[in-house]
């Protein structure tokens, strides 16, 4: 998979789970942010309703008569928009059947192709996608049709803008970078388990600080450990109050790497989606700079 290659990812809701269920609103979004959503108006034979469904995407059914477009508009606006394309879904059986109630009632044929995200699989390196199913799990989907679709084109996001900083780093012989912070050491954490997956020639070590530690990073007496960062090349830090100020950060030329502090003003939990991609952002935007002529 190239950082340029297309992917689409599609989501329905439904009246339910049922075998007389039906869609009542589609989503899609692609990787390069299109997007596109609507409402589905119940025809006459579409009579299941699911309370406690509704109860999940808070779409009552009024909502869908009166704001819902016509099943034959649904489908002739999918083909429009996505034309031949192979289209990824992380519930393919379910959205497949809800699809073809769509289209079979409407009378119409779909022009694109809805696959099971996991066919990704070969699309996408072993440690990418599972890094990419971590990220998922660790964000639940909102149950909302563009939302659903969108933490999946940002997952595959991030790992290309991770990709692209490996790249970046490799091609200026860094190849082991150390991220620090302090607990619950969720940040570096994250960071590392984004950036190990790119490639095999990189070494990313993740480290927290606890309070001895961190006195002695204050009063510039030892490395963190004994071991901690005598081979980093990089050193990442999450730029907490208590580590700003404190003369191991202060200069590059404090320990045998470069040090880059990165502004992170939440815990991080685990590959959430919008901080690790601030985390990506500012490290991208300092790696510029670091490497300008």
């Amino acid at each position: 998979m190239t950082s340029q290659e297309l992917l689409t990812f599609l989501d329905i809701e439904a009246s339910g789970i049922h075998e007389d269920s039906y869609p009542i609103e589609v989503g899609w979004v692609d990787t390069e942010g299109n997007e596109s959503s609507f409402l589905i108006k119940p025809i006459p034979e579409w009579t299941h309703w699911d309370l406690k469904a509704q109860q999940i995407h808070a779409i009552p059914r009024s909502v869908l008569l009166d704001q819902g477009i016509t099943i034959h508009q649904a489908c002739l606006a999918l083909n429009k928009q996505l034309g031949a394309e192979d289209i990824y879904s992380d519930a393919a059986v379910y959205d497949g059947e809800w699809l073809k109630t769509l289209f079979n009632a409407a009378g119409i044929k779909p022009s694109f192709t809805l696959r099971d995200i996991r066919e990704l699989l070969d699309r996408l390196p072993t440690d990418q996608f599972a890094t990419f199913f971590k990220i998922l799990k660790a964000n639940p989907p909102p149950h909302r049709a563009v939302p659903d679709a969108k933490r999946m084109a940002d997952a595959i996001n991030l790992l290309r803008k991770a990709n692209n900083i490996v790249d970046s780093l490799s091609a200026h012989g860094i190849h082991k970078i150390h991220c620090i912070s302090e607990p619950p050491f969720r940040p570096a954490h994250s960071l590392k388990t984004l950036l190990d997956c790119q490639a095999e020639s990189f070494n990313t070590l993740s480290f927290g600080i606890n309070t001895t530690e961190l006195e002695c990073v204050k009063k510039s007496s030892r490395l963190l450990t004994d071991t901690s960062l005598e081979d980093a090349q990089l050193v990442v830090v999450f730029g907490h109050e208590c580590l700003k100020g404190s003369a191991l950060f202060d200069y590059e030329d404090n320990h045998n790497g470069t040090i880059i502090n990165l502004d992170i003003t939440d815990t991080l939990p685990l590959l959430d989606l919008a901080l690790i991609d601030d985390v990506l952002e500012q490290l991208s935007s300092r790696l510029v700079g670091l490497f300008r002529p």
